[in-house]
């Protein structure tokens, strides 16, 4: 029986018809699609069913503002931070260079947020290093960590190097940009998840009224919580308003002088091992409703089959032989699951797949640069980038950069793509002629593409 399974059962039992007063809470929304699939197999008859959402959309419904993109909240963090700059008579920087600095900003402010961190403490100049256990309390690696840090970058007032200075400034002004961006947001309703996240904790500690609508929240298969959110349902199990259930294995459950007697003996489950937040978090409210659900993976019998197979492709290829080999029910798919070392190995494993797998569930991502639109957008910027006069007026590309761009997957499927490029070849050209790529290409997404005009020479597209 699955975690899931075990937990519709358990709420069955208990509650019956009754659990549509509940809301379930998972950490992601995904979960949830299982969890719906696992209560109906439980309860197998017409009931009204619970609310079930991620914590996340969970939040966000109590907390009532706008949650903008992420390209939103980076350009309201750029304009405070360029308002700061200019109270400041420092240089003002251009979007796209704030960007990248901007993303961390916004990041890095969601987790202030999440983690209920005071920021004047936070972002203050440590001269001395001895504040730091002041400030935080911090012991073991992270006191290491935040000791190297701020060992690299502490100036010293004879010889402070230019890096040095320049973050120093800026850290400076980081408190200042940060309580602007959330008054700014505020102004707007608009909020970020830790905004949100820590507006609840701050209500439940406040003893302001939450979640009416339900009866009672059950929080399910949760490992290391923020401090927000371990706020949350700390207040609401005390409150007897909370049911909480983690999936555990008994390895990971191992009491804390078990773990060191193992780890005298070499064992893995040395130092900060996985079981380590849902044992600190079970001890804690074990006086409350906090439920264990315990499988021993290392009791189960197992069979396993190792093959020695070359390259990514030839990897991809093998699993599916053997899928095809061993044909599976529709039914079954949901308990089989294939897990690859490497990201990319995704879409060899995706093409290779035998058709008898028609439904498939991917739970991991892809990086953009992976892609052929990635690829496709870097050959047509090169072309743009590359660009010339011949002697009669005509724009050209160079061979080899329109090769490549008639080599993508995206571009090959238009008509005569693979014929232009046996011309190039067979002909030794050393230029093609935009006219030329686009009318026998004929692709309109490719003629709009090169009606632009050449980049400068030297310019970062």
């Amino acid at each position: 029986m699955t975690f899931l399974e075990h937990i519709s059962h358990d709420l069955q039992r208990e509650f019956g018809a009754g659990i549509s007063d509940l809301c379930l809470v998972v950490p992601s929304r995904r979960a949830v699609v299982f969890l719906r699939q696992a209560l109906a197999r439980a309860y197998q008859s017409t009931l009204w069913a619970p609310r079930m959402l991620a914590i996340q959309d969970l939040i966000r419904e109590t907390d009532g503002r706008r949650f903008p993109e992420p390209l939103r909240l980076i350009f309201e963090v750029y304009r405070v931070y360029q308002a700061r700059m200019r109270a400041e008579g420092k240089p003002e920087e251009r979007f796209e260079q704030f960007y990248a600095w901007g993303e961390m900003l916004v990041r890095d402010f969601d987790e202030v947020d999440k983690y209920c961190v005071d920021a004047s403490k936070l972002f203050a100049n440590v001269h001395d290093l001895k504040e730091l256990e002041e400030f935080f309390a911090l012991d073991g690696e992270l006191l290491k960590a935040v000791r190297s840090f701020w060992e690299t970058i502490r100036v010293e007032p004879e010889a402070p190097t230019e890096m040095q200075a320049r973050f120093l400034k800026i850290w400076a002004m980081l408190q200042l940009v940060y309580e602007d961006f959330r008054a700014a947001l505020a102004a707007q309703d608009m909020a970020y998840d830790g905004m949100a996240y820590r507006q609840l904790a701050d209500d439940l500690l406040a003893g302001e009224p939450v979640f009416p609508n339900y009866k009672k929240l059950v929080f399910i298969g949760f490992n290391a919580l923020s401090t927000a959110e371990e706020r949350i349902i700390g207040h609401l199990l005390q409150a007897g308003r909370a049911i909480v259930y983690w999936d555990v294995d008994r390895a990971y459950f191992t009491p804390p002088e078990e773990a060191l007697r193992r780890a005298a003996k070499g064992s893995h489950l040395a130092g900060e091992e996985p079981g380590k937040f849902i044992r600190d978090y079970h001890a804690q409210w074990q006086a409350w409703d906090s439920r264990l659900v315990v499988h021993d993976m290392a009791a189960a019998p197992k069979q396993i089959y190792l093959s020695g197979v070359a390259l990514h492709v030839g990897q991809a290829r093998h699993l599916g032989n053997l899928l095809e080999q061993r044909p599976l029910a529709q039914e079954d798919l949901s308990r089989h699951a294939v897990v690859l070392a490497d990201e990319n190995l995704l879409f060899p494993t995706l093409y290779a797949l035998p058709q008898t797998v028609s439904h498939l569930n991917v739970t991991m991502g892809f990086p953009l640069r992976q892609t052929h639109v990635y690829h496709l957008l870097q050959n047509v910027l090169d072309l743009v980038r590359q660009m010339q006069l011949d002697p009669q007026g005509r724009w050209v590309f160079p061979y080899r950069k329109v090769l490549e761009l008639l080599a993508n997957p995206l571009v090959q499927p238009a008509p005569q793509a693979h014929q232009l490029a046996g011309e190039i070849k067979a002909q030794n050209l050393l230029f093609v002629s935009r006219d030329r790529l686009v009318e026998q290409v004929a692709s309109p997404l490719l003629r709009q593409i090169l009606a632009v005009p050449p980049l400068p020479p030297g310019s970062d597209p």
